[in-house]
């Protein structure tokens, strides 16, 4: 079946992939604690980096980027079929009363509001685990990254401050993701508080129905 696409922010079906989905819940603020705790991580990441010969770093790195990519796709698969378990559990009729409500601070519809709260974190796992994926790929020792840095001539300097950064950023985008972790637990919590209310409103209308 062929549903026509929609300009409508509020039509179910406007988004129709990921980044589309992501670009839309960026109106729903994310946790300062969260950006507080991965900044936090890479100013320590980066006095390690300073202190730290670059074979080490390099060791470092891989070693994240492995622990990484396969603490991700794992952890990706157990959100994922956790929450669709839990969405197709949720009564349709609760689902659309929240089509009906608005949140207030976002004006998106309650169901859309709920959902990008949970996706997001999906979309960030996934874009963690590519980047530890392309860091597997392209940073081993003696491996593209380092055959590019010689054709192109990079000085030792300029590859010692790549190397840096990019373990900075791991560590970084390491803290981040786990936070998300954290929101993850909190969102579901709030979707089915959401539920229940939901319920409660519809109940009271039905009551004070003639």
């Amino acid at each position: 079946m062929k549903f026509a696409r929609s300009k409508n922010p509020d039509d179910v079906l406007a988004e129709k992939n990921l980044w589309q989905i992501y670009l839309a819940s960026l109106g729903i603020p994310d946790s300062i604690f969260n950006w507080i705790v991965a900044v936090l991580a890479g100013v320590v990441a980066g006095g390690f980096a300073f202190i730290q010969n670059g074979e080490k770093i390099l060791e470092a790195i891989q070693d994240l980027a492995n622990l990484g990519f396969n603490s991700a796709v794992s952890l990706l698969g157990f959100l994922i079929a956790g929450f669709t378990i839990f969405a197709a559990s949720a009564s349709p009729s609760l689902l659309q009363l929240m089509l009906r409500k608005r949140h207030k601070k976002t004006q998106l519809i309650y169901l859309k509001y709920n959902f990008f709260t949970i996706v997001r974190v999906f979309i960030y796992f996934l874009a963690f685990a590519m980047f530890q994926l392309c860091i597997i790929a392209f940073g081993k020792k003696e491996g593209v990254f380092q055959s590019w840095a010689t054709i192109f001539e990079v000085s030792e300097d300029v590859r010692m401050k790549l190397v840096q950064a990019t373990f900075i950023m791991s560590v970084m985008f390491w803290a981040f993701v786990m936070m998300q972790l954290k929101s993850f637990v909190f969102n579901v919590y709030h979707f089915a508080m959401t539920m229940i209310k939901a319920g409660q409103i519809e109940h009271a209308a039905k009551n004070e129905a003639p």
